[in-house]
């Protein structure tokens, strides 16, 4: 065959292939960076400052397949050392941009930037945070994590607006807006039978129908949530006058809007917010002593929902990226433990109680049942 033959053939090979060939796929989207494991804030910024998170230490990254997954966060409250964890779900969205929601946090939209080492948040405002890459979140940045042992949900009874959970030695107990306290046995949760709790207003400007401690096996603490609710009461179901009356504007003095208590067999712990000081504080009272007497308090700005004494031990239930429990030392006026627990499916917490080597708390579930939930920390 002659050479110009072969040329000929060869062109012709070359226009087909190309007429013939297929047609160019879609180009791949860029690969999204990746954000998984953990990092260290190393700036004062807190890029999560409007949820209370307090000083942000750490962020974990946990991705899946398609760059979206969970987002631990670990903070502190430097005013209680109360650890403030918490947990979103994240999407990358761009190659630059971070989406973000939990039930507490909302949705928001994040920038960022990244290396193998480094990590650069910037939120809508503008403020940035920077982290480095680390092997791990530091053990003292983790909250504990607490089970429910047992859980009773559906116990048919009304709580009144601030009433606690309260124990006389055998029952736990709690306040109705039908005007009864009611037992409820820790083993089963089953509510007994009611009786009439406040005989009278004992000169205070409202019933101190809210209980919140007991002293002993038949004497509740109780305030009557109405205005600054500066006074708590000491009576027994039923009477007509108070065994003890403690203002804490005129007693302490170190006026408080009472809202929780508990008795250690020796002195009585209020705990309240201050408008004077525009802070929470816990008092230490000789309440047998007349006039009462203060003998010590201290700061602890996380509002208790709960308060109880377990093994000599103060502790506390706050709301803080979730319900959690808080061991409180009262020498330093700060938490040395932070325990997370389960969130509720309905309702929220409403008191703590220790009773039986546990701790157990009462949640409101709807206006007219509770729940009770046992831990053991």
């Amino acid at each position: 065959m002659h050479f110009y033959k072969l040329g000929f053939i060869f062109i012709c090979i070359i226009f087909l292939g190309a007429c013939t060939s297929a047609t160019p796929g879609p180009t791949p989207a860029p690969q999204l960076p990746s954000l998984a494991g953990a990092w260290q804030s190393t700036s004062d910024a807190n890029i999560f400052r409007d949820v209370g998170l307090g000083n942000l230490q750490f962020l974990r990254f946990t991705e899946s397949s398609d760059s979206s997954g969970s987002l631990e966060v670990f903070g502190i409250r430097p005013e209680t050392n109360v650890l403030a964890c918490g947990q979103l779900v994240f999407a990358t969205v761009a190659e630059d941009t971070l989406s973000l929601y939990s039930d507490v946090f909302s949705s928001r939209l994040l920038q960022f930037e990244t290396t193998d080492t480094s990590l650069t948040l910037k939120d809508e405002s503008g403020l940035t945070q920077t982290f480095t890459k680390v092997t791990e979140v530091s053990s003292s940045a983790i909250c504990e994590k607490a089970s429910f042992e047992a859980s009773f949900e559906t116990i048919p009874v009304n709580l009144t607006s601030f009433t606690g959970l309260v124990s006389d030695g055998t029952n736990l107990r709690v306040a109705s807006e039908d005007g009864n306290v009611y037992p409820i046995n820790p083993s089963n949760g089953q509510l007994g039978v009611g009786t009439v709790l406040v005989g009278g207003n004992f000169g205070i400007g409202g019933s101190p129908r809210h209980i919140v401690a007991m002293q002993g096996t038949t004497d509740y603490w109780g305030h009557c949530g109405c205005g600054g609710s500066q006074e708590i009461v000491r009576y027994k179901a039923g009477a007509a006058t108070a065994v003890d009356i403690i203002d804490t504007a005129t007693d302490l003095p170190k006026e408080i809007g009472v809202r929780e208590a508990v008795y250690d067999g020796t002195h009585l712990w209020i705990a309240g917010y201050s408008y004077d000081e525009g802070k929470y504080l816990i008092l230490k009272v000789d309440s047998d002593a007349e006039p009462d007497v203060l003998l010590s308090d201290f700061a602890f700005d996380d509002g208790l929902i709960g308060f109880t004494i377990l093994g000599g031990q103060l502790w506390g239930l706050v709301n803080v990226l979730g319900y959690k429990l808080i061991q409180i030392d009262p020498a330093l006026g700060k938490a040395t433990r932070t325990i997370d627990i389960p969130a509720l499916e309905q309702g929220n917490f409403r008191g703590l109680e220790a009773f039986g080597g546990s701790l157990y708390l009462l949640a409101e579930v709807t206006q007219n049942t509770a729940a009770l939930y046992k831990v053991t920390p």
